[in-house]
């Protein structure tokens, strides 16, 4: 499923797509630190649920659109997206929206309505995973996190962001880097930001 969204993307690696209009972002690595035994405990959650959680299924429409059904078989968000993700157990789902004349394709994260709750930080060829409760969105060009449930946890003001591991984030404004916790504060101090010649290093 993930390759599908992949093509539609045409994206080799972890990037934020941004919107038409607002400022693009070269892909760059945070200065993690080395990998540890205790990191393999980061694990994530998949972009979607089971089928039918909030009485939503996935379908696909005559023109390739997909949409989604309750269980009765009706028609309770139209068919508009290039590829749609189940819902989770806490109601939201990821979506493709198809490009236009005047916008590239994104993955966003959408509720049981339909409505469009942010727009998702492609990672890993789909919509980044929620890890530890949390999930990168993009707003002009900006990183934050949203929780499962949608809410904004931690504002967009990252250029760049990695997720979530052990409670904490490595974020970079373009010109210094520093650790964050799950609710924004500071735990590492800043430290001169480093970027790398490979934009798909994690």
């Amino acid at each position: 499923m993930r390759a599908v969204a992949f093509a539609l993307l045409l994206s080799a690696c972890a990037t934020p797509s941004s919107p038409a209009g607002s400022s693009a972002i070269r892909p760059t690595r945070l200065p993690l630190p080395p990998a540890t035994a205790a990191d393999a405990g980061c694990e994530s959650e998949p972009s979607g649920g089971e089928p039918g959680q909030r009485d939503r299924f996935t379908f696909e429409a005559g023109d390739g659109r997909f949409g989604y059904r309750n269980q009765r078989g009706d028609e309770v968000i139209a068919p508009r997206f290039a590829f749609a993700y189940e819902f989770s157990k806490w109601g939201l789902a990821a979506a493709v929206e198809a490009p236009t004349e005047t916008a590239p394709a994104r993955f966003v994260f959408i509720d049981p309505s339909g409505a469009v709750i942010a727009q998702a930080y492609a990672f890993d060829n789909g919509p980044d995973y929620f890890q530890e409760g949390l999930a990168r969105i993009v707003v002009d060009g900006k990183i934050g996190f949203i929780d499962r449930g949608g809410a904004i946890a931690i504002p967009p003001q990252f250029v760049g962001a990695s997720a979530f591991c052990h409670d904490r984030a490595l974020v970079h404004d373009g010109a210094m880097a520093w650790e964050i916790d799950r609710h924004g504060q500071v735990t590492r101090p800043k430290a001169p930001y480093v970027p790398t010649a490979d934009p798909c290093a994690e």
